[in-house]
């Protein structure tokens, strides 16, 4: 239905997505608490933000866990890292960062994708 909406113009529809890049390979597998996805300490501050946004008129619809086939930026983010990044060694994390901001880069020119970044302040940048 959001898709719906969008598509007739009566809402902007952006796809937001917690994605994780480390500055080595990662194994192929991990482990967890049943019924507890894996996450990592930063999306809490994303969190933090969900009231704020709905005040600006910006809403949050999370999807189910391990449902990538309902985001469509899914399989951008796992063509990204097959495809650009993969084998690549970086020295920190500002290498990493401008390696995954160039790759999507080269990923929109090539297949003209729409693409915005967004730069979110957290309150532990201060």
């Amino acid at each position: 239905m959001l898709e719906w909406a969008a598509a007739a113009g009566e809402i902007c529809l952006k796809y937001l997505d917690e994605s994780g890049f480390s500055l080595w390979a990662g194994v192929t597998y991990t482990w967890a608490l049943r019924g507890k996805q894996k996450r990592i300490e930063l999306s809490g501050l994303t969190r933090a933000q969900y009231k704020r946004w709905e005040e600006q008129g910006l809403y949050i619809f999370l999807l189910p866990s391990y449902s990538s086939e309902l985001n469509r930026i899914e399989n951008e983010w796992q063509r990204l890292k097959e495809d650009e990044l993969a084998g690549r060694m970086f020295e920190d994390e500002y290498e990493l960062a401008l390696a995954v901001i160039e790759a999507i880069e080269s990923r929109n020119r090539a297949n003209e994708l729409e693409v915005e970044r967004f730069c979110f302040k957290s309150e532990k940048s201060n």
